[in-house]
């Protein structure tokens, strides 16, 4: 800025005196195209003018002198007015030159302080603003760049969890079948430990029981309870007992009908549970053991008869966990029956096999095979390639809980061999030879 202001100034001073210089100039030149040139009065030489009359040469000279003085007077006035008006002629020129410097400053200031100062600012502005927006602008290239890229991978990972996490028809299937999966083990379980428990207590002529009194009461009970409910009157050429069908013929000997051909038994019916009860009495322990005389009890027969009365009850015991486990898992609990209905009747299930609470073994049926046999599996597994995965998932946790039934049931098969194992070996070492 100090350099423009320099340069402004050596510019008026320039102009100043480039015009004092011009004006001079003028004034000189104006004055000095005026010339005066003295009057002379022509006298002629006898030779070539005509002789004047006496008197008249006189006349001449005096008019002469007159008019020289004339001229002289004249030429006074003419220099006077002369230095007046050049006097006027400088004053007015002095004065018009200042008003002249004072316009051309004016001039000066109007244009630097409007016009070429404006101006410089601006470039100035635009010369040191233009880097920074053109930074800014970059940035701004970047952070959308940089933006964009964001988006779009967080795009993919939104579309990447879509096709991972987004249930198919065939998940939601499973995952309603499944619903009451949890509440139904807890109810087996229970299930599975408190009936052996309850067929006990037959076992150890516990009071309250009718083989309390003795294995004759026990039976007579039994015949009571078969004539009531479960008496076919085919059976034995006719002398079954009764003279009708009991109202669940057959159901205390029919393992098939009472247990396997039902997925979900409802124990929650008195009658159903007494049957399945019966069933597996008949299976594990026909005939109730007798008590021990009272008498004997301290005596050293007696206290090896009650040594082998509760290896007896040991025995006993396990075949009823073995059994009662197939039926516990046909414990009601589930609660989802009115959605497993819908998915069993398109497998094509009869509508008496359908339960409204099913039991463990029922769910498992279920994702196991007849959501299989819809007709619908093969075609929702298509419509989106991470619906395999899925399946797989849930194929993998079916397999999982099967294997951990079928587990059960060789923990359980392993512990009737080892009971077997025990009273043969038990016998060998009495000398009895095994059997």
């Amino acid at each position: 800025m100090a350099k423009f202001g320099y340069i402004r100034t050596a510019w008026r001073q320039m102009l100043l005196i480039v015009a004092f210089v011009a004006m001079i100039s003028v004034g000189y030149l104006t004055l000095s195209a005026v010339t005066s040139c003295p009057a002379e009065a022509a006298a002629c030489s006898c030779g070539s003018c005509v002789a004047m009359a006496p008197g008249v040469g006189a006349s001449f000279l005096a008019v002469g002198a007159q008019a020289k003085l004339q001229i002289a007077a004249v030429t006074s006035v003419i220099n006077t007015q002369y230095a007046l008006a050049a006097e006027a002629f400088t004053l007015q020129a002095v004065t018009r030159f200042g008003q002249v410097v004072l316009d051309i400053d004016d001039w000066f200031d109007t244009y630097w302080y409007y016009n070429e100062k404006p101006a410089m600012q601006a470039s100035v502005e635009q010369d040191n603003v233009i880097e920074t927006m053109q930074a800014a602008t970059v940035s701004m290239f970047r952070d959308a760049a940089e933006l964009a890229r964001t988006q779009r991978t967080l795009s993919a990972a939104e579309i990447q969890s879509l096709r991972e996490n987004q249930p198919s028809a065939q998940l939601c299937t499973a995952a309603t079948a499944a619903g009451g999966l949890m509440r139904v083990n807890a109810i087996r379980r229970a299930y599975a430990n408190a009936a052996p428990v309850e067929a006990a207590r037959r076992t150890a002529n516990a009071r309250g029981t009718a083989a309390a009194r003795g294995s004759a009461a026990d039976i007579a009970e039994r015949w009571n309870n078969i004539r009531a409910s479960y008496c076919n009157a085919a059976d034995n050429n006719g002398a079954s007992g009764c003279t009708e069908n009991g109202p669940m013929v057959d159901a205390d000997i029919d393992v098939t009908g009472t247990v396997f051909m039902n997925d979900t038994i409802d124990l929650t019916d008195t009658a159903k549970r007494q049957a399945v009860n019966d069933l597996v009495d008949n299976i594990a322990e026909p005939v109730a053991p007798n008590n021990l005389p009272s008498a004997e009890l301290n005596s050293a027969s007696g206290i090896e008869a009650s040594v082998r009365r509760d290896a007896y009850r040991a025995q006993r015991q396990a075949i009823h966990t073995a059994l009662q486990h197939v039926v516990a898992r046909r414990a009601p609990g589930a609660g989802n029956g009115e959605f497993l209905a819908v998915l069993r009747g398109a497998a094509g299930m009869s509508a008496d096999m359908l339960s409204d609470n099913p039991s463990h073994n029922e769910i498992l049926e279920v994702m196991a095979s007849e959501r299989f046999r819809t007709g619908q599996y093969s075609i929702e597994q298509v419509d989106a390639p991470a619906n395999n995965e899925r399946e797989i998932a849930v194929q993998n946790a079916t397999e999982v809980m099967l294997n951990k039934d079928r587990n059960d049931l060789v923990d359980l098969l392993s512990l009737m061999v080892a009971v077997e194992m025990g009273i043969e070996a038990n016998d060998m070492r009495r000398g009895g030879g095994g059997g």
